[in-house]
C-alpha cells in the first residue's frame, strides 16, 4: 500500500483539522478498517489503518497538527481536552452511523490516538463468512441448539472468538428466548439480545453482573470471558441448572480448555456434566479471490509440511480490488470437538491432555488448528505464509 506524505499540509485551522480528521476516518471505512491509529513521532505523525488484522502506512502529517488533530478527536469524543498526561477512552457516531471507540494515550513525542471502527451492518457476523467448512458448520449449529450446558471458544486475543459466538447468537435471537449477554466492551450490537457492559470503575465486574443477569430469567447466557475462579463457577452452575452459557478463554487449543478449567478450581464431574462442546481458532487472510496466483509447492515447504513435492498452493499478489494487498477479508482456522459420554468418561477419571487428544484422533478424525489450516491452504483459501505466521510459529 503506497505511502501518502503530507509535509507540506501544514495548517491549524478548524476547518483544516475537522476535514483532516474527516478524510482519514472516511479513508478507513472505505478500506474496511477496523481500527485507525495516529501515532506521534519527532517530527512527523504517523496514521496507519488495521486491515484484515494487519497496520499498512496511510498517511503522514506535519508533526505541528498532532495537537489540533487530538483536540479535535477529544472534542468529538467527550473527552476532557485540558488531560493529556493520562490515558482517556471515549465514543462518537460518525456520520451519525457508524460507532468508533477511541482510547488517547501519552508518549513521549505527544498523545497517540487509536480509533476502534466498529460497523452497524454486522456483516461480518454472518456465519457462512467465518471460514467453517459446510460439514463442520451444520455440526456446530447443531450444538449450538443445545438448551442448557457450557460451549466454550479458545484463542489468543484477536482470534475472532467473540464474533464467532455472536454469529451465533444471531440465529438464537427469537421473540421467544430471552438472551443476556455480559461484555467488556459491547463491539456488535444486536437488536433483541439484553447486552450488559461491565463497568470495573464501579465495581460491576464479570461475577456481579453475571449472579445479577442469573435474576433476570435468562434463556441464554453470553459471557465475554471467563477470568478467575469465581466467575468459572458462576457460568458452570448456571449451565447445570439448566442455562445454554456461552463464554471464551485464552487457551492455545480446544482441549487446553478442560485442562484450564481444572486449574481453575472446577471439579471434574463439574465440567463433564456442563462443557457440550469446545472450539479453538485463529484468524487468517484471505487470499484475494481476483489477483492469488496458483504456484507449486517449495520442496522445503512440502518436506516441513510432510506434504507431497508435486501438489500446487496459492500465493497473494495483489491488485486494484485489494488494494495491493494480495489478501481480502479474514477466515477462522479452528479445531473442535464435541463432548461425548467417553470424553465425559475421560473428564471425570482425570485424564491428561494426551489421552484425550489420542481418542478424539482416532474416534473422531480430530482436526487440529495445524491440519486445519492447511486444509485451506491447499483449497486456495489462504497462503503459507499466512499460516506460518498466525498459526505454526504464531502459537
Amino acid at each position: 500500500m503506497d505511502n501518502i506524505f503530507d509535509y507540506d499540509s501544514y495548517d491549524t485551522t478548524e476547518n483544516f483539522i475537522i476535514d483532516t480528521l474527516d478524510e482519514i476516518i472516511n479513508g478507513a471505512i472505505l478500506k474496511n478498517a477496523s481500527d485507525i491509529h495516529i501515532e506521534p513521532f519527532e517530527k512527523t505523525v504517523r496514521v496507519r489503518y488495521r486491515i484484515d488484522g494487519c497496520l499498512h502506512v496511510i498517511k503522514n502529517l506535519d508533526i505541528n497538527i498532532l495537537d489540533s488533530v487530538i483536540s479535535r478527536l477529544k472534542i468529538i469524543s467527550s473527552m476532557d481536552i485540558s488531560e493529556k498526561r493520562l490515558p482517556q477512552d471515549g465514543n462518537f457516531k460518525f456520520n451519525n452511523q457508524i460507532n468508533c471507540r477511541v482510547n488517547t494515550i501519552p508518549t513521549i513525542h505527544g498523545e497517540k490516538a487509536v480509533i476502534r471502527i466498529i460497523y452497524a451492518d454486522n456483516k461480518n457476523l454472518k456465519k457462512n463468512n467465518l471460514g467453517f467448512f459446510d460439514n463442520d458448520l451444520a455440526e456446530l449449529e447443531k450444538l449450538f441448539q443445545s438448551n442448557h450446558g457450557a460451549i466454550i471458544i479458545t484463542g489468543p486475543t484477536g482470534s475472532g472468538k467473540t464474533t464467532t459466538l455472536n454469529s451465533f447468537l444471531r440465529d438464537l435471537n427469537t421473540d421467544e428466548i430471552n438472551i443476556m449477554t455480559v461484555e467488556d466492551p459491547i463491539e456488535n450490537i444486536i437488536y433483541g439480545v439484553n447486552q450488559v457492559n461491565i463497568n470495573t470503575k464501579i465495581n460491576f465486574d464479570f461475577p456481579q453482573s453475571l449472579r445479577a443477569i442469573l435474576r433476570q430469567d435468562p434463556d441464554i447466557i453470553m459471557l465475554g470471558e471467563i477470568r478467575d475462579k469465581t466467575t468459572a463457577e458462576i457460568a458452570i452452575r448456571s449451565a447445570i441448572t439448566g442455562h445454554l452459557v456461552l463464554s471464551t478463554l485464552h487457551t492455545n487449543d480446544a482441549i487446553s480448555s478442560i485442562m484450564r478449567l481444572k486449574d481453575m478450581g472446577i471439579e471434574n464431574f463439574m465440567i463433564s456434566a456442563t462443557i457440550r462442546g469446545i472450539i479453538s481458532q485463529r484468524l487468517v487472510r484471505r487470499l484475494c479471490e481476483k489477483c492469488k496466483k496458483k504456484v507449486k509447492i517449495k520442496y522445503d515447504d512440502a518436506k516441513f509440511l510432510n506434504l507431497d513435492d508435486d501438489i500446487f498452493v496459492y500465493e497473494s499478489v495483489g491488485c486494484d480490488f485489494c488494494n495491493n494487498i494480495g489478501y481480502k477479508n479474514r477466515i477462522a482456522v479452528y479445531e473442535y470437538f464435541l463432548v461425548d459420554e467417553k470424553i465425559k468418561s475421560l473428564i471425570e477419571n482425570n485424564a491428561n491432555y494426551k489421552q484425550i487428544k489420542e481418542y478424539l484422533v482416532r474416534e473422531k478424525n480430530f482436526l487440529s488448528l495445524k491440519e486445519n489450516a492447511i486444509k485451506n491452504v491447499l483449497i486456495g483459501n489462504t497462503s503459507l505464509s499466512e499460516v506460518y505466521k498466525k498459526i505454526i510459529f504464531g502459537e
